[in-house]
């Protein structure tokens, strides 16, 4: 698969043949990934052929600045006094005995780190760790892996929905106003007072900071799918898509401005705005800018169907799935469809997409108390 960046443009593209000269000149700094397939990899026979392979890469290949693999992978520990800081075969294991010390440490060593990944336990369990899979299950944050396994072990998730209780007439910060919310974002940083400030936004008007505000106060540890008045539908099951979209987009902030200027609750860009026969200038009112996001998804509906596709086309766009994703996309074959999610190209399309099919499988519960879930979803 093509990951580049310059794979975006064509090869006449002038800005690709400039960069290509740039490259010329300057050199690559492109990373190559060597898989290397064995039984086991905590065997003499097949370290001393990738110690050799290791060797022969870092001696033989010309251009390349660094080698990476199992040889020198990093074993870090501390005394009272000191940190140390060596190879982990820095001293290859001569027999069995040997090879089970380190194969106990470097097991330690990965355990240590991964247990408080919800990525590396996912796939700790897929490849067979039966150990990893209870660690999902003791988490209470629900996201695309801690729900999958949640399903798996048909074990129930807690959502808070209700948050709001009117209890301030006037909030402090109004959500739909753009000036209102970098204040917020301001205060945010600096308060201790979490819940108090969560008290002061206790208002339908200020529903979406409420929410973060509720959210970091409790360490990100529960589940806050907020579901404000915001847009109607007849069709429940695509209003679930909306939210899920709005959510990821903005939390719900109808005053939201990205980097790239995307606008308003549903992060609409100012060309799509335009595309739709919106106006630019008032896509800060959520029952507008919802409609146009509505409508532009209702579009990529039409021409991809699938809602994991769908999500990664209202964040990279229909040409970046139909380039980058789904000719190298698979639901079917061993690990997948979870191995083909995580090559896809873009860090924020990639992890955006699974956010989003967790969002809504969560607001489809919310919405409609369906049993649509991942694994459905997942499933082609």
């Amino acid at each position: 698969m093509d990951t580049s960046t310059e794979g975006f443009l064509h090869k006449s593209d002038p800005m690709r043949i400039q960069y290509a000269l740039f490259r010329d000149q300057f050199g690559r700094d492109e990373q190559l990934i060597v898989a290397v397939k064995t039984n086991s990899i905590f065997d003499l026979e097949f370290l001393e052929r990738l110690d050799g392979f290791h060797k022969a890469l870092e001696s033989e290949l010309p251009h390349i600045e660094s080698v990476d693999s199992l040889i020198n992978a990093r074993n870090t520990s501390g005394t009272q006094d000191s940190l140390i800081v060596d190879d982990l075969f820095e001293q290859m294991p001569k027999d069995k005995k040997a090879l089970y010390i380190k194969e106990k440490l470097a097991k330690k060593i990965l355990y240590s780190i991964n247990k408080k990944n919800e990525k590396i336990l996912f796939w700790m369990w897929q490849l067979g760790n039966k150990a990893a899979l209870k660690e999902l299950l003791k988490k209470s944050r629900v996201n695309f892996y801690t729900l999958y396994a949640y399903e798996t072990a048909n074990k129930n998730f807690f959502i808070k929905n209700k948050i709001i209780f009117n209890t301030i007439s006037n909030p402090k910060y109004d959500q739909t106003n753009p000036w209102d919310v970098l204040k917020f974002w301001d205060e945010l940083k600096k308060r201790k007072d979490l819940f108090i400030f969560a008290k002061e936004l206790d208002s339908n008007k200020s529903i979406a900071l409420k929410a973060i505000v509720l959210d970091k106060a409790f360490k990100y540890k529960y589940n806050f799918f907020i579901t404000p008045k915001i847009y109607d539908d007849k069709n429940l099951t695509f209003k679930s898509f909306v939210y899920a979209i709005a959510r990821q987009e903005s939390r719900f902030i109808p005053a939201s401005v990205s980097r790239s200027y995307a606008l308003g609750t549903m992060q609409m860009m100012p060309f799509l705005v335009r595309h739709y026969k919106g106006d630019v200038f008032k896509q800060f009112d959520y029952t507008i800018n919802i409609k146009l996001g509505a409508k532009h998804l209702k579009w990529l509906f039409s021409k991809l169907r699938d809602p994991l596709m769908v999500a990664y086309a209202y964040n990279g766009g229909i040409g970046f799935v139909n380039r980058k994703v789904k000719p190298f996309f698979k639901y079917k074959g061993k690990y997948e469809p979870f191995l083909s999610m995580e090559l896809i190209p873009f860090d924020e399309s990639r992890e955006y997409g699974k956010k989003v099919i967790a969002n809504y499988v969560i607001y489809n519960h919310l919405l409609l108390d369906n049993n649509l879930t991942l694994h459905k979803l997942l499933k082609k």
